[in-house]
């Protein structure tokens, strides 16, 4: 059976990018303050991708451990230094489909032993000045990072490796001969165009999530909470908060 796949993420972001990008009047705009909202996180951000707008930040500066977030920045590496050849987007495919800690270990060897200092470069290139990486999995408790900072990976991916999104967005994916069903609750809507889970019993639950919008992309992301489950949970309820609230 050939799995399904989605229309291309790329298209849809840079389109929202160019126009999110046109300077209008913010006064305008003017809308209520939006009523209180408490999620059950230990820090989360809502903003506009590769843009200005926050609507929702809670220890948006606070460090804490990444887990399988970590294979965000693993995928940068691992295609910015050996390229798009099958074996090693068929890892990279793995990591975003089903958090294979085995996949990242697998394409940090065939870079080589300096991954790690390299996955921290290209940190410090994007500013992300409080994050810090110690393994390709995010298994290990010192792979940490904020929400501000992921955030700017997020935006980088976006901008210079839109393919991890897409691939992170199918609901399964034909890898290898065998297909493999994503872990991501919210593969297969619409609004949803990709996105990394994370867990460990350090980090509880983590994840990051884009959606679109009537006109923007927006970057969902939290980290803490208490379980798998409540990841996606509590990132639907402050999608809900957001669009109640804001006029997108």
């Amino acid at each position: 059976t050939t799995p399904k796949t989605s229309p291309p993420a790329n298209d849809i972001i840079n389109n929202t990018i160019a126009l999110t990008s046109v300077s209008i009047p913010t006064d305008i705009f003017k809308q209520p303050e939006p009523t209180p909202i408490t999620i059950k996180t230990h820090s989360a951000l809502a903003k506009e991708v590769n843009g200005n707008k926050v609507f929702y930040e809670l220890n948006a500066s606070e460090r804490w451990p990444m887990a399988s977030l970590t294979k965000l920045m693993t995928a940068v590496i691992g295609l910015e230094r050996l390229g798009t050849e099958e074996k090693v987007t068929d890892l990279v495919k793995l990591m975003m489909v089903t958090s294979d800690n085995e996949a990242a270990n697998q394409l940090a060897a065939l870079v080589g032993d300096k991954f790690v200092e390299l996955m921290n470069q290209k940190a410090q290139e994007i500013q992300m000045y409080q994050t810090s990486f110690f393994d390709p999995s995010g298994l290990s408790f010192l792979n940490q990072s904020t929400v501000h900072d992921i955030d700017k990976l997020v935006n980088y991916i976006v901008r210079y490796q839109p393919q991890i999104l897409q691939w992170s967005r199918e609901k399964e994916m034909l890898i290898g001969g065998l297909i493999y069903k994503n872990i991501h609750k919210f593969t297969g809507r619409p609004d949803f165009l990709g996105g990394k889970t994370g867990y460990t019993e350090d980090a509880h639950g983590n994840l990051v999530s884009i959606f679109m919008t009537a006109n923007k992309a927006i970057a969902i992301i939290v980290l803490g909470t208490p379980d798998k489950i409540e990841r996606f949970a509590q990132t639907q309820q402050l999608l809900e908060w957001i669009l109640q609230h804001f006029k997108l």
